[in-house]
């Protein structure tokens, strides 16, 4: 059974519900847009390295701690690999 991985709808959610754009939300990752876009496709997934960005971006952008922020990202980013 193949797992599907939550990445990509985790992203797609937070530029939806936030009502931000691809661009806003890459700019505060650190990544272009077109990365984002990747991303969300699922074509590409972000390096592990690239993960404190992207959980800074979410803690700024849903205002929420980064305690939060963090488990929000990592779930989404390794239940893929069933560490999660």
């Amino acid at each position: 059974m193949q797992v599907k991985d939550k990445f990509p709808d985790y992203v797609a959610d937070i530029i939806y519900q936030e009502n931000i754009t691809q661009a806003h939300f890459a700019k505060k990752c650190g990544v272009t847009p077109g990365a984002v876009t990747q991303w969300i496709n699922g074509t590409r997934r972000p390096k592990i390295t690239r993960l404190k960005h992207i959980i800074t971006a979410v803690m700024l952008i849903k205002k929420i701690a980064r305690a939060d922020a963090t488990k929000e990202v990592c779930q989404a980013y390794l239940f893929e690999y069933g560490i999660l």
